[in-house]
């Protein structure tokens, strides 16, 4: 699963593919890049996985200079990112209800992140 959190409304914008290559985080960003209008700066904090640092990737991104990116530390342990992104969504922001996949893990995962996050 790709996400992407849009810091303006407080959503989490996520798509979830069968594999995890470069192809399939290259269409995640084109999907975001078609939603975010051109004039805005859109960051991207990612991991050090090899999919976000393959020529096609990097091409991608040098034709956009308004994407910045940002690498998280190789030492990183994903529950410190679940636990910001918990604190986030646990905000001011009403719980609304949301269409989750129909897959009891993917429920499970979800449940926290609710509020604020749609699949595209």
């Amino acid at each position: 699963m790709f996400a992407a959190l849009d810091i303006a409304s407080g959503f989490v914008t996520g798509k979830c593919y069968k594999r995890h290559r470069a192809t399939e985080f290259l269409d995640f960003l084109k999907q975001i890049d078609a939603r975010v209008p051109s004039e805005l700066d859109i960051h991207i904090v990612m991991d050090n996985y090899a999919i976000h640092k393959t020529a096609l990737v990097r091409a991608w991104l040098a034709r956009r200079p308004h994407y910045h990116v940002h690498f998280a530390p190789t030492s990183a342990p994903s529950s410190t990112i679940i636990t910001t992104t918990r604190n986030h969504t646990a905000g001011p922001n009403p719980p609304m209800k949301t269409s989750l996949p129909s897959s009891a893990s993917a429920r499970l995962l979800s449940e926290p992140y609710a509020a604020n996050f749609r699949f595209i």
